[in-house]
């Protein structure tokens, strides 16, 4: 019933990942995030500067905001899968996915091994948010084929932009921290459905053997932060319980320590040269369950540490150095340049309807 307006939605799940984009977009466009209730901080943030926003887990609003704003909207950028762009009937539209990820090392989408286990239903309806999505932008080719498995999509919907998320990194904008003497290990797992205990690494045992080099910072995923319960900072350890993005702590660490997340190709896009350990105690089981992207366990030089004498061993041997390896399949557009490129290809889109 109504007319398609030369707008910008952009659906906001992940805290912290558009760096600056949305505030630079709606300098010239206008932009509405529409946002999961995580997001509540950065948001407060956008509305300081002019940027309108409405909550995507409220029931009213999103029947009275939500559903209107997305049918009568040009463009809409997600950062996730949204099963409500399922039932969207686009008139027009385009619909971007910019990833809250670099790339990827666990298996999503179609590729998730627990898909075999859901209805018919289900798999129909991903099937229908899958093909709602026109545009994916990437950062490399490697994640380019990682959408065409996991989410059907084909080489002529790849935006080889690189992600506005990375462009800070990718500049090199050094973060006024301050260091300390000892170099810095950042712990960094993902989250694990179900997870009710800490993952295995003996803290004891890294004190022991690292304390007089190296200082630990663990920072768990915010699904799993209760498991810290009242773990004490100590010399050899700090124990971050803030919920906001890694990035800071990315640019003081000097290592990184972590299993299955993609933190790892932020960490490599910062530091190409720095040692990054991945800490695979449970791999035939995360494979067997998740799936493990295809070619990693072929890279030259990956090593997975199964305990921490591996964790250790390794970090005494700087051959099993895989980060440079990372950075240059996964950033290969990752240039700092990535968000003018959004944001034209994006006016270009909006000048043609105008």
């Amino acid at each position: 019933m109504f007319k398609i307006k030369n707008r910008v939605i952009y659906l906001m799940s992940f805290p912290d990942n558009d760096k600056g984009f949305i505030e630079e977009l709606g300098k010239q466009v206008e932009v509405i995030v529409l946002y999961k209730k995580k997001c509540k901080a950065e948001v407060l943030r956008l509305k300081k500067q002019g940027i309108r926003a409405y909550p995507l887990d409220h029931a009213i609003y999103f029947v009275v905001r939500v559903i209107p704003l997305l049918t009568q909207s040009r463009i809409i950028i997600i950062d996730n899968y949204f099963p409500v762009l399922g039932a969207l009937k686009k008139r027009n539209q385009t619909i971007i996915q910019i990833w809250h990820a670099i790339g990827a090392i666990k298996k999503f989408g179609l590729e998730d091994k627990q898909t075999v286990f859901k209805t018919t239903t289900d798999i129909r309806r991903y099937t229908q948010v899958y093909q709602a999505i026109d545009k994916y932008v990437v950062a490399s080719n490697n994640m380019g084929k990682v959408f065409e498995r996991s989410y059907g999509a084909k080489e002529e919907q790849l935006l080889y932009f690189g992600l506005p998320r990375a462009d800070h990194l990718a500049r090199q904008i050094q973060c006024q921290v301050d260091k300390k003497q000892k170099k810095q290990i950042l712990y960094a797992p993902t989250y694990r459905e179900g997870q009710e205990e800490l993952p295995p690494l003996d803290l004891k045992r890294l004190e022991k053997e690292l304390s007089d080099e190296y200082h630990l910072i663990i920072k768990l995923h915010p699904h799993i932060q209760h498991l810290m319960k009242n773990k004490q900072d100590t010399d050899f350890i700090t124990w971050h319980r803030s919920d906001q993005g890694l990035d800071e702590l990315i640019q003081k660490s000097d290592v990184l320590i972590t299993d299955y997340s993609s933190v790892v190709f932020d960490y490599s896009l910062w530091n190409p040269l720095a040692p990054i350990i991945f800490f695979w105690y449970d791999q035939e089981e995360y494979d067997e369950l998740i799936g493990i992207q295809n070619g990693l366990l072929d890279m030259e030089l990956f090593i997975p540490a199964r305990n921490t004498a591996e964790i250790i061993e390794q970090l005494m041997n700087p051959k099993v150095m895989v980060s440079e390896t990372l950075n240059k399949t996964w950033n290969s557009y990752n240039d700092g340049a990535s968000t003018q490129r959004l944001i034209d290809y994006i006016l270009e889109i909006l000048g043609e309807t105008k």
